[in-house]
């Protein structure tokens, strides 16, 4: 949800502005049985995805800028 704010002048130029964005996802990961044992069970390169977890993203800029212009 990006909003800016610009002001104009003769000479100068100013623009203020903040950007944000938030997301989540769902993703398997071991679950409380993940030992030693249950693991050296498995075959190679693979894990027990008995559990679930969420993970929550946010994200927030602020933006700031001029421009001067000195023209006769």
């Amino acid at each position: 949800m990006p909003m800016t704010l610009g002001l104009l002048g003769k000479q100068s130029r100013a623009w203020i502005g903040v950007s944000g964005e938030i997301g989540h996802a769902t993703a398997n990961v071991p679950g409380r049985d993940f030992t030693y044992e249950k693991v050296s069970t498995l075959p190679d390169r693979s894990l027990p995805s008995e559990g679930e977890v969420t993970v929550v993203r946010w994200t927030m800029t602020g933006i700031l800028g001029s421009n001067y212009s000195f023209l006769d």
